[in-house]
């Protein structure tokens, strides 16, 4: 210990009775024992010699005395020693009774672990000691072991699951110093730290946003150090915002200390150690670590300890190679588990692990990870009882987090138990699912919050909130492995006694039935959160294709009801590693089950194999794809499921696809010997609506009887009016320019006998959107002739060009705000509107969506990019057709009636040959998508009767000139 500091030491010492001399010497003692502590052992022997010279004279000298030798005593006589503090400490003035017993406490979380040392601190009284503290007088308010001291006594509460006690200490802490000092600053980032360890990332996230500003040095390091943990924790790891925030904490490493906000040296080379596993947390984070890497290291800066001497560290270490290793293959991958396996054991068993008890819970977690993963069956009940003793000490501690990883593991390992314990399985996943929601609402579900929050956290949390659902689909492929006829062969008529038989048949009607209500009751949430996101963009809680831990209630047998005769449904759901399939109908339920292999999420495997079919999606034959095309077709309609509809005899089939699967063109799949283009329409909305949509429909919801068609038209492309230089690209914005043959295309189609509907043109070159789309509300009936561009499916932005600003357009999300709810149905003429995305993460979206929300009843909009010179001769058949028949069935009999008399249909319009010889031969590729409710028929009886007759004669003449032409 340095000269001055003794003399200092001795002058205060001398005259420790003086009035007004308690402070100085209270403030002149706990900055010794500052200097000493981080000068090591030498300087604190040292300090204990120079303070037993004065013992006695004072209870505070005594105190802190005793502090010295604890500090220097070994594991035989810590007892003593603590027992010492405790005997000085209860006569010692509150300021020494608060920095001595919150430094004895920190030494004892070191050997022994925060509980025991939380225990010490509420038997001291730690609150009241802060309370006794305050007003703080100068000397006191810079005390160099102040700050240290209060977050000291902060962490250990949060880490002794003692959260109350937590907030109660934290807000007394809050008094002791102005807003902007730098001790209030520590105690502000404490908090934040708090909040992360129960799993509010977002409130650590609003707890930073205030401080922001103040924060310098070391603190500013920490500030950024713990936003940047919470963004990871939120799944937000690979955003911007995180490679920005870790790019700020890395060049803060570099900036020159700051005295006022520096950080004790221990806590710095943990600040820095935390820097480093964070870093190594996604891809983009590493990009960032590896870009600056080389100016990192700041002169003086403590390295990051090694993973053997900190266990925090060494569980970084080891769930980087875990997720090495589960890239291998085979025999390679199980040798690298095993290595981890191993490491971890002895991480575990490291006495120093035990003090933290958090990193200790997530080694265990960790290990029983590994022991199921690798299937060692001999030691599951070893794992079983780990995880109860996790689960004990999760709750203990209050984390939430720690609890749900904690309850899903034990599912996933009670499933794999011979004989599997269900039961206790499917238990343990509801626990855990009900966690994970309260993650979600805590973190993202208050009002004003960030909905690319919700969405990011989901996505992290799928996996536990699917386990219900893949506990089930487990048993069922573990059914349908020992009892290859069910994969093979439809069940046949439906006939309930199976649920009451004792038997694999009805086994695997039940868990399809239980299978088929989690996959309705997941479309209909992910559909109600796309109605939140395009109205307002913010999420609820306890929402959001979340599926109720709780076994639903069984819902086919009235969905299967309420269809027609000759109606089915085709229903999807992808979870975890299976693709679900089912299928049902007025006498018909059956599904089927496809495992995809281990490693590879099913979503993950659909969307590779839809990334590979591309140039097919969008119309081509590519025949070098025709193994890929095999592999959805079985996917998607094995052929037990084919055979099931065929032998049901389904007309028509309304398909629901879920998550990467609307991105699939249905139309081009076969059934039989036939696509399935003309004989289905998709569904985004849950099958409990649609049931009542597939019935008969009732008069009061039909269009009128003379029903307003509103035909839309856009501007043309600006090179397109201008011709091929572009000549006249600042004229007058001109139509589309198919735009007066498709006017008169459903002139025509209408007929001139008690036409169904009256056309009236909107304009959607000189108005603006917002007229537009007035004119739009007014409208029974809506036909759209616009360019349109493709989104969703291939990461852009769906619009339409209306209106008439030059740089925008109309965007599903300003269609949603549009009061269409008198329009019973949408046709658009506008290249690849079609198309509809939905992750799991992000609700259903396109332009059906939009239309369909905005109170739209159906619509149908082209996957394709519609030749111009065609549009008119395909809208003409189609409107003929509406005329008598439902919708649905109109735009089937259209399709028909362009791949067979195509040609003919075009003879008289030289343009439209050109595009006929062009794209006549792929016309069997092109879809038209039909989204929405079905049976939307218009016009009366008589209306319908002439149109019927009108339709006939106009097939007739189609095939009159066939012959006569000899064409085709």
């Amino acid at each position: 210990m340095n000269e001055g500091l003794t003399t200092a030491f001795e002058r205060f010492a001398a005259r420790p009775y003086a009035p007004g001399a308690l402070p100085g010497l209270e403030a002149s003692l706990d900055a010794l024992y500052a200097l000493a502590l981080n000068e090591g052992a030498t300087a604190l022997r040292a300090l204990g010699a120079l303070l037993a010279d004065y013992a006695g004279r004072h209870p505070a000298i005594d105190a802190w005395l005793a502090l010295a030798r604890l500090a220097l005593s070994d594991a035989a006589a810590r007892a003593p020693a603590l027992a010492a503090v405790d005997g000085r400490l209860d006569g010692a003035p509150p300021f020494t009774r608060l920095l001595v017993g919150a430094e004895a406490a920190r030494l004892v979380s070191r050997s022994d672990g925060a509980a025991p040392a939380w225990r010490r601190l509420s038997a001291l009284g730690v609150e009241a000691a802060l309370t006794a503290v305050s007003p703080l007088t100068d000397l006191q308010r810079d005390s160099a072991l102040l700050a240290q001291a209060v977050c000291t006594v902060l962490e250990l509460a949060a880490q002794g699951g003692a959260f109350e006690a937590h907030g109660t200490l934290a807000a007394a802490a809050a008094t002791l110093w102005l807003a902007d000092h730098p001790s209030a600053l520590r105690v502000a980032l404490s908090r934040a730290n708090t909040a992360i360890l129960r799993g509010r990332y977002q409130e650590a996230l609003e707890r930073l946003h205030p401080v922001e500003d103040r924060a310098r040095g070391d603190l500013r390091a920490l500030l950024l150090c713990t936003r940047l943990h919470a963004l990871i924790a939120l799944g937000r790891g690979s955003d911007a915002s995180a490679a920005e925030t870790l790019r700020a904490l890395l060049i803060a490493r570099r900036a020159a200390p700051e005295p006022d906000y520096e950080l004790p040296e221990e806590e710095r080379s943990a600040l820095w150690a935390r820097a480093a596993r964070l870093s190594a947390s996604t891809d983009e984070l590493r990009d960032v670590a590896e870009e600056l890497d080389d100016d990192a290291a700041a002169p003086g800066a403590p390295p990051a300890g090694p993973a053997e001497a900190d266990p925090a560290a060494g569980l970084s270490d080891l769930l980087r190679r875990e997720q090495e290793a589960k890239g291998y293959k085979n025999e390679k991958r199980a040798d690298a588990l095993l290595k981890v396996l191993s490491d971890a054991e002895n991480l575990i068993m490291r006495p120093e692990a035990a003090s933290f008890p958090e990193i200790w819970n997530r080694l265990r977690l960790l290990w029983c990870r590994l022991v199921v993963d690798l299937g060692l069956h001999p030691i599951f009940e070893a794992c079983e009882q780990m995880l109860a003793e996790v689960l004990d000490d999760a709750r203990r501690l209050g984390l939430a987090p720690l609890e749900m990883l904690a309850c899903d593991q034990r599912a996933v390992l009670r499933s794999r138990k011979d004989p599997a314990d269900w039961t206790g399985a499917l238990r343990d996943s509801s626990a855990a699912v009900d966690l994970a929601i309260q993650q979600i609402a805590e973190n993202a579900g208050a009002a004003g919050s960030d909905i690319g929050a919700e969405r990011a956290l989901l996505e992290s949390l799928l996996p536990v909130l699917d386990r219900v659902v893949d506990l089930h689909a487990e048993g069922a492929a573990r059914v349908g492995a020992r009892h290859p006829e069910l994969l093979d062969r439809p069940l046949g008529a439906l006939d309930a006694r199976w649920l009451d038989e004792d038997s694999a048949r009805g086994t695997w009607l039940r868990f399809g039935l239980l299978l088929h209500a989690y996959a309705e009751q997941t479309q209909r949430l992910a559909l109600e959160e796309a109605r939140r996101a395009y109205a307002d963009g913010r999420a609820t809680p306890r929402r959001f294709a979340v599926a109720s831990a709780e076994e639903p209630a069984i819902v086919a047998d009235g969905l299967r009801a309420a269809l027609r005769p000759g109606d089915g449904v085709l229903q999807y759901l992808v979870v975890s590693r299976y693709v679900l399939v089912f299928a049902y109908g007025r006498e018909l339920f059956d599904w089927y089950i496809s495992v995809i292999e281990e490693g590879d999420s099913a979503e993950t495997t659909v969307e590779e194999l839809l990334h590979q079919l591309r140039p097919w999606i969008q119309g081509g034959a590519a025949p070098e794809h025709a193994s890929d095309v095999g592999k959805l077709q079985a996917l998607l309609l094995p052929g037990k499921i084919a055979a099931a509809l065929e032998a049901a005899r389904v007309q028509h089939l309304r398909v629901v696809p879920h998550a990467a699967l609307y991105r699939v063109p249905f139309g081009r799949l076969a059934l039989g010997s036939a696509s399935l283009v003309e004989r289905f329409s998709l569904s985004l909305h849950p099958t409990g609506q649609l049931a009542a949509a597939s019935a008969a429909a009732s008069a009061a919801a039909l269009p009128e009887r003379r029903s307003l068609l509103g035909h839309v038209v856009g501007p043309e492309n600006e090179a397109a009016a201008g011709g091929p230089g572009g000549a006249l690209a600042l004229a007058a914005p001109a139509p589309v320019r198919c735009a007066d043959r498709e006017e008169q295309a459903l002139r025509r189609g209408a007929g001139t006998v008690a036409p169904p509907v009256k056309v009236s043109r909107i304009d959607g070159v000189t108005s603006s959107i917002d007229q537009v789309l007035a004119g739009m509300s007014a409208c029974r009936l809506l036909h759209v002739t616009c360019h349109g561009r493709e989104g969703g499916a291939h990461d852009q932005q769906p619009s339409m060009k209306l209106g008439n600003d030059e740089h925008a357009g109309l965007e599903p999300r300003a269609l949603v705000q549009a009061r269409l709810d008198g329009c019973a149905l949408v046709f658009l003429q506008s290249c690849s509107t079609g198309w509809m995305e939905h992750r799991r993460t992000n609700p259903v979206q396109g332009f059906p969506q939009a239309f369909c929300e905005a109170g739209v009843r159906a619509v149908i909009a082209p996957l394709i990019k519609v030749p111009q010179a065609l549009a008119p001769i395909f809208t003409g058949v189609f409107y003929r057709a509406l005329r008598f028949l439902p919708a649905e069935k109109a735009l089937q009999r259209a399709l028909s009636v362009l791949r067979a008399h195509g040609s003919v249909l075009c003879a008289s319009e030289p343009e439209a040959q050109e595009a006929w010889d062009e794209h006549g031969s792929t016309m069997d590729n092109f879809e038209y998508r039909y989204t929405g409710e079905t049976g939307i028929t218009l016009g009366g009886l008589a209306s319908r009767c002439i149109g019927r007759a009108s339709f006939a004669w106009f097939e007739w003449r189609l095939r009159w000139a066939a012959r006569s032409t000899g064409r085709p």
